[in-house]
């Protein structure tokens, strides 16, 4: 083997180690970089050489960076997280829908209520009496305020998810623009040869799809030119190579959820015609705030309105029947209330009933100060079963519709638990497999600093190897 040889080797074996410390001291770099997967240098034996009858070898040569990587981890997590953002949508908005309800021991709808019948059962003691008629009037008007706060809070936790959902779509397409320009950086990269790896766009692909299935649900697949493509469930394409589906939030203009934020795909093709694919969302933040905003709060306006529909009709039943001071009957207590649809929004107090408290009706027979037997019916309303075709009393119906609440809160929260332990379990997997090591790293360092020398160390022999032979013709 020639001289020259050894010292070309030699200079293979500086720059394998001057790449490998390159690599590793990227790696510290990035030991807290989202997304990073450690790197490293990929050495083979060089192309041996012909020595006579001997083959001599031919030094080394580093063929590529790659990064290390679990694939099945990967997609493991782009599912796990989908399910973990939708549950942390919904537990976050439950929070808000259980504030809603949980100051029922001073302002929600049933203290109100029990209000309201301790002040009829006050004013059965004097019936003429105009201070316990106001008394009544009042926590009326009261349980009509807290039947429209409960709806209005309803209404503003529906804004806040319109707001979020468009927050999200507007997230969703930022992140599919990203991939799809990742994709093209990776193509370009890429087809330079077999060695060239676009590891870093790779990483910060991973991740935007990482983020990406958080928000909604998402399918991936590898094309042969290193491109991805994305999908999401009944949505469709999100990402086709190196073009991005975009995404757009928009009021309902048809009778389904009329006036809520709907979700429309835009094909590039017919941008004019916009596909609503909403129902097709399902997983992810997304995902959990169209539940509870289509599912969940519906559910629960609609038990309100309930409610508010079978008190107030309950109440004008009995007081159609009562005489007020002016000896008058046939006066609703509670009006608004025509139907279900809508009623904790609409119930109010009787015209008569708010113009003058004489109009209350507290007897059955006219002209007769005494009596109070109209009070007394309306104060048994109050243990009557009027709510569930007749299995529940409006304590039991209200205790319902808050222990529901409730119980979907738990809920939401155990799976939010439960989730969180599965992701995490992922994210250490992901992270033995591409997470950095200073230990590690610090190893690797002296081994090609090690390397480096023994390197250079072999350059410098051969240099006085080839001095000595310059020298013979001395001796």
């Amino acid at each position: 083997m020639s001289f020259s040889r050894i010292m070309s080797q030699g200079r293979q074996a500086l720059s394998a180690g001057q790449l490998g410390l390159t690599t590793t001291s990227k790696n510290i770099a990035n030991v807290n970089t989202p997304g990073y997967s450690r790197q490293r240098i990929e050495m083979v034996s060089g192309n041996p050489q012909d020595v006579g009858k001997l083959r001599i070898g031919g030094g080394v040569d580093v063929v590529a960076v790659t990064r290390s990587t679990n694939e099945f981890v990967n997609k493991r997590l782009e599912t796990e997280n989908s399910d973990l953002g939708k549950f942390e949508g919904m537990a976050d908005v439950f929070r808000q829908i259980e504030n809603i309800f949980s100051s029922e021991a001073e302002t929600g709808i049933m203290p109100g209520m029990n209000q309201f019948f301790n002040d009829l059962r006050a004013l059965s003691t004097q019936p003429d009496a105009m201070p316990l008629r106001s008394a009544v009037r009042e926590s009326a008007e009261g349980v009509v305020r807290r039947f429209h706060s409960v709806n209005e809070n309803l209404s503003q936790t529906g804004l806040d998810l319109d707001r979020r959902i468009e927050a999200s779509v507007t997230d969703i397409n930022s992140l599919t623009d990203r991939i799809a320009k990742l994709n093209r950086e990776i193509i370009t990269i890429e087809a330079q040869g077999p060695s060239m790896v676009a590891n870093d766009e790779r990483d910060k692909r991973d991740l935007a799809v990482q983020q990406l299935s958080k928000i909604i649900d998402v399918q991936v697949s590898n094309t042969e030119n290193g491109a991805i493509q994305v999908s999401s469930g009944r949505v469709g394409p999100l990402v086709s190579g190196v073009d991005a589906v975009q995404l757009t939030a928009a009021r309902s203009p048809d009778g389904i959820n009329e006036g809520a934020v709907r979700v429309f795909s835009i094909n590039p093709f017919a941008p004019a015609q916009p596909k609503d694919v909403t129902e097709g969302i399902e997983s992810g933040a997304l995902g959990g705030y169209l539940h509870v905003r289509d599912k969940v709060i519906p559910d629960i306006r609609s038990k309100m309105d309930q409610l508010a529909f079978s008190f107030a009709n309950e109440v004008n039943g009995v007081h159609r029947s009562a005489y007020g001071r002016d000896g008058q009957t046939g006066v609703n207590f509670f009006g608004g209330v025509s139907s279900v649809d809508g009623a904790s929004r609409l119930v109010r107090l009787g015209d008569e009933i708010r113009s003058d408290v004489g109009a209350i009706g507290a007897g059955f027979s006219p002209n007769a100060p005494g009596d109070n037997r109209g009070i007394l019916a309306l104060t048994e309303i109050e243990g009557r079963a009027i709510l569930d075709g007749g299995k529940s009393t409006v304590t039991d119906y209200v205790s319902t519709v808050t222990g529901g609440v409730g119980m979907q809160m738990r809920a939401a929260n155990e799976n939010l638990d439960l989730q969180r332990g599965v992701v995490d379990q992922l994210n250490t997997f992901q992270q033995q497999t591409s997470g950095v090591s200073l230990d590690e790293e610090a190893m690797s360092m002296l081994q090609f600093q090690k390397a480096f020398d023994a390197g250079a160390k072999m350059i410098q022999v051969a240099d006085n190897l080839m001095d000595t032979v310059l020298n013979l013709k001395r001796f």
